[in-house]
């Protein structure tokens, strides 16, 4: 048998719409480049940057950033209450005058900050993997 010449058979799935996207001079050549430092095609790498979220469901970076930040300065304040108070609760147990209601709050401020500090962790992980998708 011989090997049949000519060209291949169409692609079932042939990509056959097109989108037109007007961008500047620099966005173009951000795109160019971002296409050859990767090494595929302008076209293909458009579509992959485009396509690579699939069906997930994109966040807000504004909504993100705020969020960040407030949870950064709740952060920050009961950074600043739990120095406080442990400075306090030195001072009280280095003059045998340490009472519970002050270990207390401190355990509640270490246990708020923890908190904190978990949800930012969460929103940073998520950051990341919105990040990793484009």
């Amino acid at each position: 048998m011989y090997k049949k010449q000519g060209r291949p058979p169409q692609e079932v799935d042939k990509r056959s719409k097109k989108i037109d996207v007007r961008l500047t001079q620099q966005e173009l050549m951000l795109v160019n480049t971002l296409a050859k430092a990767s090494g595929i095609g302008r076209g293909e790498f458009i579509r992959k940057r485009l396509l690579a979220a699939g069906d997930q469901l994109l966040m807000d970076s504004r909504l993100m950033m705020g969020e960040l930040d407030r949870l950064g300065l709740e952060l920050s304040r009961s950074g600043n209450n739990i120095n406080q108070l442990a400075r306090y609760a030195n001072i009280l147990n280095r003059d045998g005058l340490l009472s519970p209601v002050v270990a207390d709050r401190l355990i509640l401020a270490l246990k708020n900050h923890h908190g904190l500090k978990l949800k930012l962790e969460t929103l940073i992980r998520k950051l990341i993997r919105l990040l990793a998708h484009k």
